[in-house]
């Protein structure tokens, strides 16, 4: 059997965290976060690694994983929400939306929500006409104004 790579979370604590791991994980079961789009692509490790990161017993690795979860989704909910306040989208057209912004595909996102790749394209050109904008390039660069 190999010996798996020292981790930075696997560093040794401090004296006195013991005592606040129990602390921290009493009553808490760890949460299952999924990464999917380009990030997964660049990073195929990224879902596993702040899965150990959610499953540690070191509450500060535990603490900086549910920050990074929580500033994620409020993410895209501030995203969403600009969305829709500022365009006039409709849910299925913010999600459609975000997919897009986020480097996603036509056919990925029909797939993965059980719809024909026509009704995606759509509701694309609904968010095209609402938006102003005429190419997914310019969506993707107005999501990113969103993101600032």
């Amino acid at each position: 059997m190999t010996e798996r790579k020292q981790r930075w979370y696997d560093w040794p604590r401090p004296r006195n965290a013991k005592s606040r791991t129990k602390q921290a994980t009493v009553g808490t079961p760890p949460v299952k976060v999924t990464i999917s789009g380009p990030y997964a692509e660049l990073y195929p490790d990224a879902e596993r690694r702040l899965n150990e990161m959610l499953a540690s017993q070191d509450p500060v690795v535990r603490r900086l994983a549910d920050a990074y979860v929580a500033a994620s989704g409020q993410r895209a909910e501030q995203r969403s929400t600009a969305l829709k306040q500022s365009y006039g989208l409709t849910d299925a057209e913010v999600l459609v939306a975000l997919h897009i912004m986020d480097g996603g595909a036509i056919a990925e996102y029909a797939r993965a929500h059980g719809v024909s790749q026509g009704t995606v394209r759509t509701q694309l050109k609904a968010i095209f006409a609402k938006t102003g904008v005429n190419r997914q390039a310019a969506l993707a660069r107005l999501g990113a104004e969103l993101g600032r």
